[in-house]
Protein backbone atom coordinates (compact mmCIF):
# COMPACT_ATOMS: atom_id res chain seq x y z
CA UNK A 1 0.00 0.00 0.00
CA UNK A 2 2.83 2.29 0.28
CA UNK A 3 3.37 2.12 -3.16
CA UNK A 4 0.43 4.03 -3.66
CA UNK A 5 1.71 6.64 -1.51
CA UNK A 6 5.20 7.10 -2.79
CA UNK A 7 4.85 5.91 -6.16
CA UNK A 8 7.77 4.17 -7.37
CA UNK A 9 11.91 6.02 -7.34
CA UNK A 10 12.27 9.22 -6.89
CA UNK A 11 16.05 9.49 -8.33
CA UNK A 12 16.31 12.32 -9.69
CA UNK A 13 13.42 14.51 -8.05
CA UNK A 14 13.33 16.92 -10.89
CA UNK A 15 12.42 14.44 -13.47
CA UNK A 16 9.91 13.33 -10.95
CA UNK A 17 8.66 17.11 -11.00
CA UNK A 18 8.86 17.34 -14.47
CA UNK A 19 6.90 14.21 -15.28
CA UNK A 20 3.88 15.91 -13.19
CA UNK A 21 4.59 19.27 -14.70
CA UNK A 22 4.40 18.07 -18.07
CA UNK A 23 0.72 16.01 -17.30
CA UNK A 24 -0.57 18.91 -15.94
CA UNK A 25 0.58 21.12 -18.80
CA UNK A 26 -0.66 18.35 -21.31
CA UNK A 27 -4.07 17.63 -19.22
CA UNK A 28 -6.96 17.79 -21.24
CA UNK A 29 -11.26 17.36 -20.81
CA UNK A 30 -10.61 14.45 -23.19
CA UNK A 31 -7.42 13.46 -22.65
CA UNK A 32 -6.88 12.56 -18.87
CA UNK A 33 -2.92 12.53 -18.12
CA UNK A 34 -3.44 12.18 -14.10
CA UNK A 35 -4.00 7.99 -14.14
CA UNK A 36 -0.01 7.98 -15.82
CA UNK A 37 1.19 9.77 -12.59
CA UNK A 38 3.13 7.16 -10.29
CA UNK A 39 1.33 8.20 -6.81
CA UNK A 40 -1.68 9.51 -5.47
CA UNK A 41 0.21 12.84 -3.68
CA UNK A 42 1.02 13.55 -7.36
CA UNK A 43 -2.46 13.16 -8.56
CA UNK A 44 -3.24 15.36 -5.59
CA UNK A 45 -0.96 18.15 -6.58
CA UNK A 46 -2.53 17.76 -10.38
CA UNK A 47 -6.25 18.28 -9.62
CA UNK A 48 -5.52 20.50 -7.06
CA UNK A 49 -3.57 22.26 -9.81
CA UNK A 50 -6.33 22.46 -12.14
CA UNK A 51 -9.34 23.10 -9.67
CA UNK A 52 -7.30 26.75 -8.53
CA UNK A 53 -7.34 27.55 -12.49
CA UNK A 54 -10.96 27.29 -12.95
CA UNK A 55 -13.50 30.70 -13.04
CA UNK A 56 -16.17 28.18 -13.19
CA UNK A 57 -17.66 27.28 -9.83
CA UNK A 58 -19.24 23.62 -10.97
CA UNK A 59 -15.74 22.66 -12.56
CA UNK A 60 -13.67 23.25 -9.86
CA UNK A 61 -15.94 21.64 -7.16
CA UNK A 62 -15.94 18.56 -9.94
CA UNK A 63 -12.18 18.82 -9.44
CA UNK A 64 -11.76 19.50 -5.99
CA UNK A 65 -13.96 15.59 -6.02
CA UNK A 66 -10.84 14.23 -7.61
CA UNK A 67 -8.46 15.95 -5.46
CA UNK A 68 -10.47 14.37 -2.57
CA UNK A 69 -10.64 10.84 -3.90
CA UNK A 70 -6.63 11.04 -3.97
CA UNK A 71 -6.53 12.26 -0.93
CA UNK A 72 -8.11 9.29 0.92
CA UNK A 73 -6.60 7.02 -0.95
CA UNK A 74 -3.22 7.91 0.08
CA UNK A 75 -4.82 8.43 3.60
CA UNK A 76 -6.24 5.21 3.77
CA UNK A 77 -2.56 4.09 2.24
CA UNK A 78 -0.82 5.38 4.90
CA UNK A 79 -3.16 4.14 7.68
CA UNK A 80 -2.65 0.73 6.51
CA UNK A 81 1.34 0.97 6.91
CA UNK A 82 0.73 2.02 10.55
CA UNK A 83 -0.76 -1.52 10.75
Amino acid sequence: MIADVLGGDFSPPAARWATMGRAIANWRTDNNTFPSLASHPQRIVGWATLTLQRANLAQAKNYAGHVQLHADKTRAAITQCKG
